[in-house]
């Protein structure tokens, strides 16, 4: 049986708190969970590049083993077909995650492009009603890959 001192329930505590009543941290905790609706795709291109800056975590559920800080094209493909208006929620904390580590300076400028970018398509593409709109989320995504493609893992055969 594991002792646990009081001062480290404190600090925990006192983390929880700060966690809740900061909006910036709040969102990047947000950010860590994933979305709700079970996009593994967001979660590898938002949620596992955001763990492995602040804590240089890997993304393994489901035996996936690969580092979590590489954006695989693949994963981008994918979210296109899986993103939907529930997504909309994760997003937003997604888009205000990014903000809150650019300004704490864990995020390099290039790849906070990258992310806002596709973070912000995708925001466009679960626009279900909205044709338009999804348009011009394929049409930002085509851009974005076009744009960062030499921080994009090629891994779909041509």
């Amino acid at each position: 049986m594991s002792i646990v001192s009081q001062s480290n329930v404190n600090a925990k505590i006192n983390l929880l708190r700060l966690a809740l009543t900061d909006n910036k941290i709040y969102d990047i905790v947000t950010a860590l969970r994933g979305p709700d609706s079970g996009n593994d795709f967001l979660k590898h291109i938002f949620t596992g590049r955001i763990r492995s800056l602040l804590i240089n975590a890997h993304y393994i559920e489901d035996l996936v083993r690969r580092p979590s800080r590489e954006l695989h094209l693949s994963d981008i493909l994918n979210a296109i077909l899986l993103t939907s208006e529930p997504d909309l929620h994760y997003l937003s904390h997604v888009i205000d995650a990014l903000n809150a580590l650019r300004e704490y300076n864990v995020l390099d400028e290039r790849e906070y492009e990258l992310l806002y970018s596709l973070a912000q398509a995708y925001i466009k593409l679960s626009q279900v009603e909205s044709l338009g709109a999804q348009i011009t989320g394929m049409d930002q995504i085509k851009k974005t890959i076009e744009e960062y493609e030499n921080l994009i893992i090629y891994d779909i055969p041509e």
